[in-house]
C-alpha cells in the first residue's frame, strides 16, 4: 500500500471523489493533498507543498476538460509544453518540501532564478552542467517505476514489462556513477527527520 493509494482509497473516495461534479472534485483533491502534506510533517512548508499539489491537480483536471477533443492536443509541441510545465511546477513544489521553512523555500526559489539578494552565485562548471544534463535526460527518457514493473491500475501482481538493453545498461551505469560520486557528500536522508 503506497501513500498515494491510501489517500485515494481512504480519503479521496470516501469524500466523494469525482462523483459529485468538478467543484466538489477540486475540493476533495485539495483536502486530500493538504492532509497528504501534513502527513509528511507538521510545518507550514508541508502544508504549502500539499496545497501546491492540490492546485496542480485541479488545474490539470480543468485543462484536460478545456482541451478535450481539441485537435491541437495531440501536437508534439503542445504535449512537450505541457510536460515541461508539469515538470517545473513539481520542481517548485519540491523546494517547499525540502526547505526547513516557507521563508527558506522562497530564498531557494529566488536563488534558483538568479535573484538572490546580494549573494554571489557560483558559476557551474562544465562537469556540473554535464551531470545535470545526464540526470535531466534520465528524468525525461527513462521509464517510471510504474512502467518498469508493468502495473496496470491496481493490479496486485506486477510483472516485469521493461527489458534492459545495452543502451539502458550504459545509461543506468552512468546514473549510478553520478549517484556514487554524490555519496561522498555528508547529507542526511530526509525521512530520518520524520
Amino acid at each position: 500500500m503506497t501513500l498515494s493509494r491510501f489517500l485515494r482509497n481512504y480519503l479521496y473516495v470516501p469524500l466523494g471523489g469525482n462523483r459529485r461534479g468538478p467543484a466538489r472534485r477540486s475540493l476533495n483533491l485539495m483536502l486530500t493533498m493538504l492532509l497528504g502534506g501534513l502527513w509528511h510533517g507538521a510545518g507550514w512548508n508541508f502544508v504549502l507543498w500539499g496545497g501546491l499539489h492540490g492546485v496542480g491537480l485541479t488545474v490539470n483536471h480543468g485543462w484536460r476538460a478545456l482541451r478535450r477533443g481539441a485537435p491541437t492536443r495531440r501536437l508534439p509541441l503542445v504535449r512537450a509544453a505541457a510536460r515541461l510545465a508539469t515538470f517545473l511546477f513539481v520542481l517548485l513544489g519540491w523546494v517547499f518540501f525540502r526547505a526547513e521553512t516557507p521563508q527558506a523555500a522562497l530564498g531557494i526559489l529566488t536563488a534558483m532564478v538568479g535573484l538572490a539578494d546580494g549573494a554571489a552565485t557560483a558559476a557551474l562548471t562544465t562537469a556540473t552542467w554535464g551531470a545535470l544534463g545526464a540526470l535531466l535526460a534520465g528524468v525525461w527518457l527513462l521509464p517510471n517505476s510504474q512502467q518498469w514493473v508493468g502495473l496496470d491500475g491496481d493490479s496486485p501482481a506486477p510483472r516485469l514489462a521493461w527489458r534492459p538493453t545495452a543502451g539502458w545498461a550504459f545509461g543506468l551505469g552512468l546514473a549510478a556513477l553520478f549517484a556514487v560520486i554524490g555519496l561522498f557528500e555528508n547529507t542526511e536522508f530526509i525521512y530520518f527527520r520524520f
